[in-house]
């Protein structure tokens, strides 16, 4: 089965493949100039490859057709205060993070990292959770630091760890105040 543009736009973006995401939302904006979603995915994909200025363009773009546009509006915002991080290949994935009592949770990270890297994070990209004397710190596959998890979890979790239970953690939501991350307890078979 053949996927729409719209369909192939979003899985090149969720695989990470920013050059895809590009060329595919390009073709959309090519038959319907004013496509709000085109616009915001083409924005963010040249945000991704580190060309903030055309984003910023693109999100202003949105906004003119739609000024209560709150994707553009909150991602030009933060655009202008600090540039993305081109990102290479990011493969984003949310499958296995459904809220599971007792198997997963969710968490807001304290002593949030540089806003470049976080201005880049995408929900459902996978992040290491790197343990620490007394805390765990969750950083990017590239070693970036994204937070550090409150202590009292840090504490629950680094028990677990130390007792060699496995965790899987991917970016809940993300933007220069808050950042939370999905926390899931691994299967072993």
């Amino acid at each position: 089965m053949q996927l729409s543009l719209q369909d192939q736009a979003i899985k090149s973006a969720l695989d990470g493949d920013w050059q895809a995401a590009i060329e595919i939302n390009q073709q959309i904006l090519n038959d319907t100039p004013n496509h709000i979603p085109a616009l915001n995915r083409l924005a963010k994909a040249y945000a991704q490859t580190g060309q903030s200025d055309k984003a910023i363009e693109l999100y202003q773009q949105v906004l003119q057709i739609d000024k209560f546009n709150q994707i553009a509006r909150k991602q030009c915002q933060l655009l202008k205060k600090s540039p993305c991080i081109p990102q290479k290949n990011v493969k984003i994935t949310m499958t296995n993070f459904i809220e599971e009592p007792g198997k997963t949770r969710t968490c807001d990270l304290n002593q949030i990292g540089d806003s470049k890297n976080i201005s880049s994070l995408q929900p459902g990209q996978p992040v290491k959770l790197v343990v620490k004397s007394h805390w765990i710190v969750v950083t990017t596959e590239d070693d970036s630091h994204v937070g550090r998890i409150p202590e009292n979890v840090s504490f629950k979790l680094k028990k677990q760890i130390d007792n060699g239970q496995i965790f899987d953690a991917v970016i809940k939501s993300a933007s220069t105040a808050q950042v939370s991350v999905f926390i899931r307890q691994r299967e072993v078979k």
